[in-house]
């Protein structure tokens, strides 16, 4: 009996060794999948980083055009508006100056 004992017991560490085995394989697997994770996820953010830096540039670059678009309307806005007032003072002057001249020339022809 004592045999039999000893064979199971035998039987039972080497069954032992050989899921400690498996284990150590699984346990080397995942530390490699992890390896591997942690330096794609360090290529995405590098590509992330970059990806931020191009899209603040951008927006950068599309507040000052708007800003720049805000400034040229306000600008040509002015200029329109004083081309538009001078326009209609020198049809006023230009009505008054003929109503003088109609009016000296019946003066004269009286």
């Amino acid at each position: 009996m004592n045999e039999k004992i000893e064979t199971v017991r035998r039987q039972a560490v080497v069954d032992l060794s050989v899921v400690v085995e498996r284990l150590d394989n699984v346990k080397e697997k995942i530390e490699c999948n992890h390896q591997e994770n942690k330096e794609e996820h360090e290529k995405i953010m590098e590509k992330q980083d970059y990806t931020n830096g191009k899209v603040k540039s951008l927006q950068i670059w599309k507040a000052t055009m708007a800003g720049a678009l805000i400034v040229i309307s306000i600008i040509s806005g002015y200029i329109i508006n004083d081309y538009i007032a001078n326009r209609k003072e020198s049809a006023e002057n230009y009505e008054i100056i003929r109503r003088n001249s109609d009016n000296i020339q019946r003066m004269l022809e009286q």
